[in-house]
């Protein structure tokens, strides 16, 4: 027999055929899916039925999906026996009601925090966390808040007081005289439109000491100033930076960015100990 001819009967095995015919598609050969797909996916021009292929991925999610469940129980068994069934479980055993008040606020600020526990309620989930340890971070998070005033439960009188105390560690004893005279500068002084002078009241009542020293000094530049005469307390070191008086009431009311500069300009001037932050 030609050797040939033997091969015509026995054809060459590879990696791809395993020892069948090699497909012939040209020629009337038997059709391979391509690996991963089922024949039943593809119609009879070989080409592939969109209602097959979403039936497939469906499937495929689903199967993904009851894994992932799997790995999730599994890991709630072994890394806390007190951890809750479901998000709703830890949401209720969340008693602080003032947060949960103002996180059902119809303001960003309350879309915001609701947004905010949800997902800690779904990290608290997927993670196995007892609910002690999952309302240690919601406290946490509800002290952040607190910190940063985007929360602030002080009573008027405890925030007048905090401004007050502010003012006075920046301008020193006169510093009610001075924001007076800034804000009766700002109202009667023809240079500030309405919608200014509104938003500079309340910034020389209640905001930044800092800008009732800037008020002030534009006082003697326009010469109608009827506090020009009341000195500032200054407070500015060797070291090029502010006093820590000036620093720490600049901080309570700084961005968390500009919390970080202030700390690091401290450091690089070689200060050392904490602001004195006034007591809340």
């Amino acid at each position: 027999m030609n050797p040939d001819d033997k091969n015509l009967n026995n054809p060459p095995v590879d990696e791809n055929n395993n020892g069948n015919p090699p497909v012939d598609n040209n020629n009337g050969g038997d059709w391979t899916p391509p690996e991963g797909f089922d024949a039943d996916m593809f119609d009879e021009n070989h080409a592939l039925k969109p209602d097959a292929v979403k039936a497939r991925f469906d499937a495929d999610a689903a199967k993904q999906a009851s894994l992932e469940k799997q790995v999730g129980d599994m890991r709630r068994k072994v890394s806390n026996k007190d951890a809750l069934g479901s998000e709703e479980e830890y949401s209720k055993g969340y008693t602080n009601e003032d947060f949960k008040k103002i996180a059902g606020e119809e303001s960003d600020r309350g879309k915001f925090l609701t947004e905010t526990l949800g997902n800690l309620d779904k990290i608290a989930k997927e993670n196995g966390l007892s609910l002690a340890q999952a309302n240690a971070i919601k406290e946490g998070l509800y002290g952040l808040m607190q910190d940063l005033r985007v929360i602030d439960n002080r009573t008027a009188e405890e925030k007048a007081t905090a401004i007050a105390d502010l003012q006075k560690s920046v301008l020193g004893d006169k510093a009610a005289e001075i924001v007076k005279a800034n804000t009766e500068w700002i109202k009667d002084y023809g240079l500030f439109s309405d919608s200014e002078k509104e938003m500079l009241d309340l910034a020389c009542r209640e905001g930044n000491p800092l800008i009732n020293s800037v008020i002030h000094k534009m006082h003697g530049l326009f010469g109608k100033s009827s506090s020009a005469d009341i000195p500032i307390k200054e407070g500015v070191n060797n070291d090029g930076l502010p006093s820590d008086t000036q620093l720490a009431a600049e901080y309570q009311t700084a961005s968390p960015e500009r919390r970080v500069e202030i700390i690091q300009q401290r450091a690089a001037a070689g200060r050392t100990g904490t602001l004195p932050i006034s007591a809340k």
